[in-house]
């Protein structure tokens, strides 16, 4: 990684974990007793599901069975349902239940307020800024077809 590269990433991590501190207050304001990996490996599922767990443990970069005991957990909160994978027996899938996706609602709702009340401390013109570059570079994205 070069020395650029580098700083936009060390950057991006900072910003991140900032957003991420200003939402661990608001989980707990769920009156769900979710902790922060519980909450990713939520949104990895929810964004992709019908997600295996393997997939999901790459998703996660976590060990198989660190991702199996999140997944229990998770499903005994009754917050996700397993299945079978109908294409492979050996594989299971896992998906959101309704309450989990009632849950995921409200996450969605608090990492967008956590992200305006972070970003929101930004001055206007630095706003803007930001906001050209990433546009500019989903574009160069879409044309380099990564």
């Amino acid at each position: 990684m070069g020395s650029q590269t580098s700083k936009l990433w060390s950057a991006l991590d900072t910003f991140r974990l900032r957003v991420l501190d200003q939402m661990q207050g608001g989980i707990a304001s769920l009156g769900v007793d979710l902790s922060l990996s519980q909450s990713i490996a939520l949104t990895q599922i929810a964004a992709r599901q019908p997600i295996t767990i393997g997939a999901l443990r790459l998703r996660l970069q976590r060990s198989q069975a660190t991702t199996s005991h999140l997944v229990s957990q998770l499903e005994l909160r009754g917050l996700v349902e397993r299945s079978e994978d109908p294409g492979d027996g050996r594989r299971t899938q896992v998906r959101l239940s309704k309450h989990g996706q009632r849950l995921m609602n409200k996450l969605e709702q608090l990492r967008k307020q956590s992200f305006e009340q972070v970003f929101g401390c930004v001055p206007a013109a630095i706003q803007k800024q930001l906001e050209d570059a990433l546009l500019a570079t989903i574009e160069a994205l879409k044309e380099s077809r990564l």
